[in-house]
């Protein structure tokens, strides 16, 4: 059987359980911001990017993208400590206790 999604119906769903990834990672982010971080970063065109609180990692791995294809410098920062990055298998991010 083949369903028509309705993408507007789609997004509300996916804000309100918070279940949208980025290429398999969970992403806090609603799935617009993903487009609007996208064209943010086309207009200001930064020479560095810093994140605190990675999360996931959802984000962290777009903007990650970004700074590979754009050649700028990307570190992210988190309080999760490396044996719960290990137990929520979130890829190792630098530990701010």
């Amino acid at each position: 059987m083949n369903q028509r999604i309705n993408i507007e119906e789609y997004q509300r769903h996916l804000c309100m359980t918070g279940k949208f990834e980025f290429f398999g990672l969970p992403m806090s982010q609603v799935p617009k911001a993903v487009l609007y971080i996208s064209n943010l970063l086309q207009l200001i065109q930064p020479t560095k990017i810093i994140e605190f609180g990675t999360g996931r990692g959802g984000l962290s791995f777009l903007l990650g993208i970004y700074s590979q294809i754009r050649n700028i410098s990307f570190q992210t920062y988190d309080h999760v400590s490396p044996k719960e990055q290990f137990e929520l298998n979130i890829p190792p991010i630098p530990y701010l206790p």
